[in-house]
Formats: C-alpha cells, structure tokens, sequence
C-alpha cells in the first residue's frame, strides 16, 4: 500500500523524492500539498481502494501524512 500512496503522491506533487519525505510530516503545512492537491490525493485514493470519503472524513488529521493516510485507507478497507 505504501508504494501506491508514495506513487500517487508523486504524480500529483511531480516530485519524484517522496520516498525521502518525513512519512509523519504535515504535507499541506509543508507545502508539499496545496489544497488542489489534497483533492487530488482524496480522489485518487477513493479510486485506487475503492471506497468513499465522506465529507466530515475529508477533514481527518490523518489524512495530512504518510504514515496517517495508510492507517486511514487501511481502517476504511477493513470496513468494508
């Protein structure tokens, strides 16, 4: 699951040292994400596992890092 998310964070951010990155930094804090870019991860996301995103849960902490978005997607996947 990781190299998924470090993939789609790489096509969204055109950056190709996410691996690099600090999988517990704030990536909207840090600038690696705008808020364009955050919709594009949210989207990507729900298309790759496919599942929903509700509105209250595009505002989840997690969902700012690395580390974060895999616990998240692995949460929503087991819910399934």
């Amino acid at each position: 699951m990781i190299d998924t998310i470090i993939a789609k964070l790489s096509d969204i951010t055109l950056r190709d040292d996410i691996q690099d990155v600090n999988k517990d930094e704030d990536m909207l804090t840090s600038g690696l994400l705008d808020s364009f870019g955050y919709v594009q991860l949210l989207t990507s996301l729900e298309e790759e596992f496919s599942f929903t995103i509700g509105e209250e849960e595009q505002f989840d902490e997690r969902l700012r890092n690395i580390n974060g978005i895999i616990e998240f997607c692995n949460e929503k996947i087991n819910s399934q």
